[in-house]
């Protein structure tokens, strides 16, 4: 069922400066939070990537520089957490170096994002 524009403008959040929700917000699935095969730092990465799944563009999301002026991860750790990720199946690299959330792969298109 479609939300007409009046519906939409009636029951749309507006958020005020300095709320926890006024830089957005984002779903994460509990079944990475609950993985104990994940270190903290996996599902920190994780949740971020989730958080940030459409407000950055495609080439950006989930990269070291994106994630540095919050996180302040080296390399090291950077590659550590994603491939984690990438092991247990929770994102997976394209062919250009590029990394996507396991949940965002389209079944339709043989499962390629």
């Amino acid at each position: 069922m479609a939300v007409t524009e009046n519906e939409y403008e009636e029951n749309f959040c507006e958020f005020e400066e300095g709320d926890v929700y006024a830089e957005g917000f984002g779903v994460v699935p509990a079944m990475p939070m609950n993985d104990a095969r994940l270190s903290i730092g996996a599902k920190a990465v994780y949740a971020f990537m989730c958080v940030r799944a459409h407000d950055a563009p495609a080439h950006r999301k989930g990269t070291q520089a994106s994630l540095n002026p919050c996180f302040q991860i080296s390399a090291e750790e950077y590659e550590r957490y994603i491939n984690e990720l990438v092991a247990y199946g929770y994102i997976r690299r394209r062919a250009n170096g590029g990394l996507v959330l396991a949940a965002f792969v389209s079944r339709a298109n043989g499962g390629e994002a």
